[in-house]
């Protein structure tokens, strides 16, 4: 067993790669043993960086590219080569949202490579005078011109750098600065409310790792290794789409519907060949009219190809759609051509701002207020919605009233009952900022924190299980209840920097859209949100938590 260390830091001898794009140099900076051992990596040491690089006096919508770095961190565990814990986490400012936005992806590729390379995160600062492509090598990094990129969509891309060990791009949407634009790492589509925008608006257009020599940081605690491992090789292979239908939170058909047997069709045992992501499946599915998983999988592959979130980009459909059919706008596309190839050309569209797209390719709520046309505005604080129903997720909307999305499990599989909606969600969102600090999805956990992860913390399996995880990237041991303060300190200065980065702060009922406070109707039961009585609880208990620490 290797030797432990005491109150040590993996990443006490690595280093943050900072890239200033306009002086066109790099530098390094070390993360010195104190700082690690406070922040340890992912959100939190994200959120650290940012504080650390931000210039808020230039952060606005004409200096953005001067005031808003990218940074993207390492989860703690992130590198030890393990399936179940290979998050990173990417953070900015969102011009959609008008606050620093963070975002939690999987990509072990993108870990194991960061971390070969000696880099525990990376910080983007500034803006390229022109297209800029970055290539991070062992022993070299490139900061070139690319404008051979010029509208390439990220395909394109992973083609020509195919070499790379991990791949970082944008495509035509990102460029021209889309509000849907998105980023592609790794052939995968991460971040909304226009990240990849960012990227465009600094001239970023990919970010290539290189890495020849497989190098993987060796685990503490080998017995605890044996544990963890043996825990999530037997956890159950769960359909969240069945759970969706069940208890009437699946976004069906522009949130007309709440449950649906087609959903089958989009995930589950019976479609073995079905390897959609349940909330791309709900979004580009679903919630759009589509139950056949091959035609979803060809508008994820639009989306992922031309830069566009597939979540912001569901309710854009909808939007434009319900638009065009109430003569507010003439989209000016065959309506005779099957529902697909119009989706298709609507998305080619947008992402090139082409023909009358180009006044169509701000937000829905933006595009709400310039039409006049309300229908189908499923956003909150300028943000679309995931493809949820709030309907069926009240503790769900109580975060949706806050500017917060966080996943709460024990409503998504089961019944919660409304004394315990304040707490489920607050202890929700400690657990996911300890699993994303850690380098584990909350998305991912999601069934075994349901099964294993309480809401009071007696007895708590799922919470020994993250202190084993820490103790195996870390090489100490701490206790359950130093662990939950860590989680509790990085919810703290997440939510302070948001504040920051808002010129207005309003928690309210109003943050939901009215058809899930009014509308009773659906195929599943007549209720509505009812979480206001709950807002003054949830700011009290956050308060009191606060002043505890």
């Amino acid at each position: 067993m290797k030797k432990t260390i005491e109150k040590g830091y993996p990443y006490r001898d690595r280093a943050v790669l900072v890239i200033d794009l306009t002086k066109d140099e790099y530098s390094y900076a070390t993360i010195d043993e104190k700082i690690g051992a406070q922040y340890h990596g992912g959100r939190a040491l994200a959120y650290k960086l940012w504080v650390d690089y931000v210039d808020w006096d230039t952060l606005n919508k004409d200096c953005l590219y001067v005031g808003a770095p990218i940074i993207i961190s390492l989860g703690a565990a992130s590198d030890l080569g393990f399936d179940f814990a290979t998050s990173s986490t990417l953070l900015t400012y969102s011009l959609e949202s008008k606050s620093v936005v963070s975002y939690n992806f999987t990509s072990k590729n993108f870990a194991l490579t960061l971390s070969a390379l000696g880099f525990s995160a990376l910080v983007i600062k500034g803006r390229a005078r022109r297209l800029t492509c970055i290539e991070v090598l062992k022993d070299e990094i490139k900061i070139d011109i690319c404008e051979n990129f010029h509208n390439l969509n990220t395909r394109d891309i992973e083609k020509l750098l195919e070499k790379a060990s991990s791949l970082i791009s944008i495509g035509a949407a990102g460029e021209k600065a889309i509000d849907y634009a998105s980023v592609n790492i790794d052939s995968k589509n991460v971040g909304r409310a226009g990240v990849g925008a960012i990227f465009g608006m600094k001239n970023l257009k990919c970010i290539a790792l290189y890495n020849l020599k497989e190098d993987i940081r060796l685990p503490y605690y080998d017995k605890l290794v044996t544990e963890v491992k043996t825990y999530f090789e037997n956890k159950k292979k769960i359909n969240y789409l069945e759970y969706a239908s069940k208890y009437g939170w699946a976004a069906i058909e522009s949130f007309k519907y709440r449950c649906d047997p087609r959903l089958w069709g989009l995930g589950s045992d019976l479609t073995p060949n079905c390897n959609l992501d349940w909330l791309t499946a709900l979004s580009l599915g679903a919630n759009i009219g589509i139950y056949d998983y091959k035609k979803v999988e060809i508008l994820e592959e639009c989306c992922l190809s031309l830069g566009l979130d597939p979540f912001s980009v569901g309710i854009f459909l909808n939007w434009v759609l319900s638009a065009e059919e109430e003569n507010i706008i003439d989209l000016k596309i065959d309506k005779n051509i099957e529902l697909l190839d119009r989706y298709i050309i609507i998305l080619e569209y947008l992402a090139t701002s082409k023909s009358h797209f180009s006044v169509l390719n701000e937000g829905v709520n933006d595009l709400s207020i310039k039409f006049g046309f309300y229908e189908n505005n499923f956003t909150s604080s300028n943000k679309e919605l995931l493809p949820l129903d709030l309907r069926g997720l009240q503790a769900f909307s109580l975060a949706i009233a806050l500017d917060d999305d966080t996943f709460v499990p024990w409503e998504m599989f089961g019944k919660l009952k409304k004394k315990n909606i304040v707490k489920a969600l607050y202890t929700s969102q400690i657990y996911r900022e300890i699993c994303e600090i850690l380098g584990l999805s909350w998305k991912n956990v999601l069934y075994l924190v349901n099964i294993d992860g309480k809401i009071k913390r007696k007895n708590n399996r799922f919470i020994k299980l993250l202190t084993k995880i820490f103790a195996i990237a870390e090489g100490y041991h701490i206790s359950e209840e130093e662990l939950i303060n860590l989680g509790k300190r990085s919810f703290f200065v997440r939510r302070e920097l948001e504040e920051m980065g808002k010129s207005e702060i309003i928690y309210s009922i109003s943050n939901i859209p009215i058809y899930f406070l009014t509308n009773r109707f659906s195929n599943f039961g007549e209720n509505t949100v009812s979480v206001g009585s709950l807002l003054d609880e949830y700011l009290s208990l956050i308060k009191s938590e606060k002043e505890s620490l």
